[in-house]
């Protein structure tokens, strides 16, 4: 999954974090964050709004990876 300027939503950054850095299904994911499935399934398909707490802590996920990468391709260029 692919996470650009223009898909940067919420849904596609929960998905990306549980799919990409945990490896986990919703359930588990749930779990991790104190939440319900059926709510973060909600939240990857922008039925609801997440938490403000959860997105912060998703984007600071994406955004280390994001970094990460980007330093990664300058060092073995």
């Amino acid at each position: 999954m692919q996470i650009n300027a223009d898909n940067l939503q919420s849904k596609s950054i929960i998905k990306f974090v549980r799919k990409e850095y945990y490896k986990e299904n919703q359930k588990d994911f749930a779990i991790r964050v104190g939440s319900r499935q059926s709510l973060i399934s909600k939240y990857e398909n922008g039925v609801v709004s997440p938490p403000s707490e959860l997105l912060i802590q998703c984007m600071n996920i994406w955004i280390k990876i994001n970094i990460n990468s980007k330093i990664f391709l300058i060092l073995n260029i």
